[in-house]
């Protein structure tokens, strides 16, 4: 009687030790896809914070000359000094314009989805990233494309959508891009075509750029 007592005794002690495996078995595997789930939410966050801290400081020349046909005799060029932040990559980034006394005039952000664009107040949200930028300077102005030229001073994308570029010579030692593109206008315009020039220079020095 006592050994069969024993034997189940030692069976339900068994039973007991194999649910209690089990059950840390589960927990630990459940703690595990918490680690992991949280693992891939930081590193999502950790690239995203890492592509926005790429940056770029400087100064926007924009020119907007206006070409008349041979009956009118406007001079309607127009030149705007700005400082810009430039922040992020071709897919994501944030373009901050400021006047000559640091004052924020434009904010306009984008991702691979939508686009934004802040002026005081104002915001306005568009999927057209092209329609904002002219919105902000009145002019075109190729932000994704200039991403190839400050990572690797590569004109090619710039040149591929049309713009004359070219690196500019600056006694100062810093990164310079000269920009240009004639853009036809409407046929009922009273302007023939518009010539766009644009002068970017980096506040960095060449062999000290961010990245």
């Amino acid at each position: 009687m006592r050994e069969k007592t024993r034997l189940w005794l030692l069976i339900f002690i068994s039973y007991l030790a194999l649910t209690a495996c089990s059950a840390t078995h589960s927990i630990f595997n459940q703690n595990l896809a918490s680690i992991t789930q949280t693992t891939t939410v930081n590193s999502s966050n950790e690239t995203e914070k890492a592509i926005l801290q790429s940056s770029y400081l400087g100064k926007l020349n924009l020119q907007i000359i206006p070409h008349y046909d041979e009956n009118t005799s406007h001079q309607d060029k127009k030149s705007f000094n700005l400082d810009f932040e430039l922040t992020g990559r071709a897919n994501q980034g944030q373009l901050d314009l400021m006047g000559p006394l640091g004052a924020q005039l434009a904010q306009i952000k984008w991702n691979a989805n939508s686009a934004s664009l802040r002026q005081g107040k104002k915001e306005l949200n568009s999927e057209n990233l092209n329609a904002l930028l002219y919105q902000a300077l009145g002019a075109e102005f190729p932000v994704q494309a200039l991403f190839s030229w400050l990572e690797s001073q590569q004109i090619q994308e710039l040149q591929n959508q049309g713009w004359q570029a070219q690196n500019a010579e600056l006694a100062s030692g810093k990164r310079g891009l000269r920009l240009e593109q004639k853009i036809t206008n409407p046929p009922n315009a009273s302007t023939t075509f518009t010539t766009i020039k644009i002068l970017l220079i980096l506040n960095t020095a060449e062999n000290n750029v961010m990245q």
